[in-house]
């Protein structure tokens, strides 16, 4: 299932509780009516008394996200509308039938590294609307987009963030969840501490020792190589494949493969010779893709692999990972305004391209490579002062990278199906650190 992103909706602050959202009044459009879907019941007027909606921040396949709050504590909330049509698996859960997402994420909402579901109402009828309340953590952004703003990931970052989530994706196992869409896209950063939270299990179902076949999955690029061939793949050997892409990833800035023909080579290749890996690093990445999915590493022994086994999460990643941030963000402003001929691009180009490709990486080697590029998306509109995130154009700079465009989701002929689309201005809206 296509997941959705949460990015662009964390910078306003809750309102106070005699205070209306910026730009909203209890009769403006702005603040759309969750009730104007079809197929709505009683339940769903029941959530619109307990929640305030603000504004829509996503589509898909699925239905809509909205952003809001709950009304009593002003908590933030993002608000999943799920199409009842576009649910085909349901479980039993407290006497009642929800969909297979709400039963699995239910089970490990609890889990620390799992973004948490507040809520679900359902609307009435065989069709009828789902809606799955989920907390809203702030400020935030998915993975995806801290590592297209940033570029390849510094490797003790990428260290720390990749235990967390092994070790999320170890504790859903734990509790009978399979996730089976492990991205970038479904995990979400606090910009504060530098905690990575898993989030969408539209694609999840019980952990089993089968095999998994007929599955319909959401981001092939993430695919084992044995569900590219055969549609059949186990969870430990298919979810640590994912984990190796998303350890790439985050080393290199961009995922190793763009189709299923690269997928089936065997053939893993470091696309940019200026990030700079460590052997250990490599080893980590190279076993999780390995070709035959007997041969890879369990989950376990990635949590004991050397790379990984000495580093934790704790109170001193905060202020490490606050100065990175910094540091990455100093470090856009000085390329963008240097005069230094190692800093200005070869080439400069105009794009409204959508995030799902990113156009280019600012590797972890640092400016002094002559083989880089990035892109930087900046305001010009009325809303914002210069050079603020506030709106979708892009400038992309071509240093001569051979980093290719990416795509994170491909049919079965091997197009480009994107990320979700966001509504208005939301390519920008990310929060910065």
């Amino acid at each position: 299932m296509l997941g959705f992103s949460f990015s662009g909706i964390f910078s306003p602050a809750p309102p106070k509780s005699n205070e209306l959202p910026s730009g909203s009044c209890p009769n403006s459009s702005s603040a759309p009516s969750i009730s104007s879907h079809k197929n709505m019941g009683r339940t769903f007027a029941d959530m619109e008394r307990k929640y305030k909606t603000v504004r829509t921040i996503g589509s898909g396949g699925f239905g809509k996200v909205y952003s809001g709050f709950r009304r009593t504590d002003k908590q933030p909330v993002a608000i999943k509308v799920v199409n009842g049509k576009k649910v085909t698996s349901y479980r039993t859960m407290k006497g009642q039938q929800v969909p297979l997402e709400v039963a699995m994420h239910s089970k490990v909402s609890h889990l620390p590294g799992v973004v948490k579901l507040l809520d679900h109402f359902q609307g009435e009828g065989g069709n009828g609307s789902h809606i799955l309340v989920l907390e809203r953590p702030d400020p935030v952004q998915d993975l995806f987009d801290f590592i297209t703003q940033r570029g390849a990931l510094d490797e003790f970052i990428a260290r720390v963030f990749f235990r967390q989530i092994v070790e999320t994706i170890a504790a859903c196992h734990d509790n009978g969840v399979c996730h089976r869409d492990i991205k970038d896209e479904n995990i979400l950063v606090d910009m504060h501490t530098g905690r990575c939270y898993l989030i969408d299990f539209g694609s999840s179902d019980e952990l089993r020792t089968e095999p998994y076949q007929g599955y319909d999955a959401g981001t092939k690029v993430y695919c084992p190589p044995e569900w590219v061939k055969t549609g059949v793949f186990h969870a430990s050997a298919g979810t640590v494949w994912s984990l190796g892409i998303l350890l790439y990833d985050m080393l290199c800035g961009d995922i190793p493969f763009e189709n299923e023909e690269q997928i089936l080579s065997g053939h893993l290749s470091w696309r940019n010779p200026a990030v700079r890996i460590s052997d250990r690093a490599r080893d980590l990445v190279r076993r999780c893709l390995t070709f035959k999915p007997e041969q890879r590493l369990t989950i376990a022994q990635i949590l004991e692999h050397p790379w990984l086994n000495q580093c934790k999460f704790d109170d001193n990643f905060a202020y490490y990972f606050q100065s990175y941030c910094s540091r990455r963000t100093h470090r856009m402003k000085t390329v963008l305004n240097s005069t230094s001929p190692i800093a200005v691009p070869s080439s400069i180009t105009t794009s409204s391209a959508p995030t799902t490709v990113r156009q280019g990486v600012i590797p972890n080697a640092g400016l002094q490579s002559q083989s880089c590029s990035f892109t930087h998306v900046f305001s010009s509109s009325s809303h914002g002062s210069a050079g603020s995130p506030l709106s979708p154009q892009r400038w992309t700079f071509d240093c001569g990278s051979n980093t290719q465009p990416r795509n994170d989701s491909l049919d079965s002929q091997g197009n480009s199906e994107g990320k979700l689309s966001l509504s208005g201005n939301s390519i920008g809206e990310m929060a910065a650190c």
